[in-house]
């Protein structure tokens, strides 16, 4: 947390999970480790998928102590199978083992970790962010010569909709719905994002669901032009949280 005397602006965290929702990647049994080094003092391991949750949750707690009051998840689409217990815990031992889930149980054990991570949003009165879309990587001469995030992403073609009803439907229902500001990197979702955000208002809130401000191959006159049109016709302007720091 820093504040500088004086200037008014207040800097405070954001949560940002990402690396413990890629459990496909081979470095995930050390990010359990870190996860458990944090989270842990007694310096046991994580062990089960409750565990993993308990983990997140005080870390959670921990931003929250200082200051933080946002998350962001930064996701190629929304997870929302269904899952049992069972196959969370047959999926949970693989992964501490090193051994690699396939698709199906992959965006199993990731529909389950996100619903947790957007209960414990609302639990605290955070705000959720969601960003959708990203295809990233996309060249793996470079990606090997320069390593991840270095320039090679593109705009995605992920399946968006269905898949986030499902999400929103469930937190509403149980009266676990956070507030949410919904981003996609492709402007094809901008009017789909902005009408389903318009399906889970339910008054409690000022523009409790938000479409998030142009992002990334976005935010340049063109994108930023679409984006505010879309919201200005399917939503409410007047709510608008406004662009992001990042933006031009």
């Amino acid at each position: 947390l820093a504040r500088d005397p004086g200037c008014p602006v207040r800097i405070v965290p954001a949560f940002r999970p990402d690396k413990l929702l890629q459990p496909q990647h081979p470095e995930y049994p050390a990010r359990l480790a870190r996860l458990a080094a944090l989270s842990r003092p007694d310096g046991r391991t994580i062990g089960t998928v409750a565990e993993l949750a308990a983990g997140l949750r005080q870390r959670a707690d921990f931003f929250h102590r200082h200051g933080c009051r946002l998350s962001d998840h930064g996701i190629e689409e929304p997870y929302a199978e269904d899952y049992t217990e069972r196959e969370l815990v047959v999926s949970f031992r693989r992964l501490r083992s090193g051994r690699p889930l396939d698709r199906a149980q992959a965006l199993r054990f990731k529909s389950a970790l996100l619903y947790q991570l957007a209960v414990m949003d609302g639990e605290r009165g955070w705000t959720q962010q969601f960003h959708f879309g990203a295809l990233r990587n996309n060249s793996r001469r470079m990606h090997e010569a320069l390593g991840p995030d270095a320039g090679f992403d593109s705009i995605g073609d992920f399946p968006i909709g269905g898949p986030l009803v499902r999400l929103l439907d469930r937190l509403d229902r149980e009266g676990r719905l956070a507030r949410t500001i919904l981003y996609s990197i492709n402007p094809r979702d901008n009017e789909m994002l902005a009408s389903i955000a318009g399906s889970f208002q339910d008054g409690s809130v000022r523009g409790k669901m938000q479409l998030g401000s142009a992002w990334w191959f976005n935010d340049q006159l063109d994108g930023m032009r679409r984006q505010l049109e879309a919201l200005s016709s399917i939503g409410l302007l007047s709510t608008f949280v406004g662009m992001l720091t990042d933006s031009r």
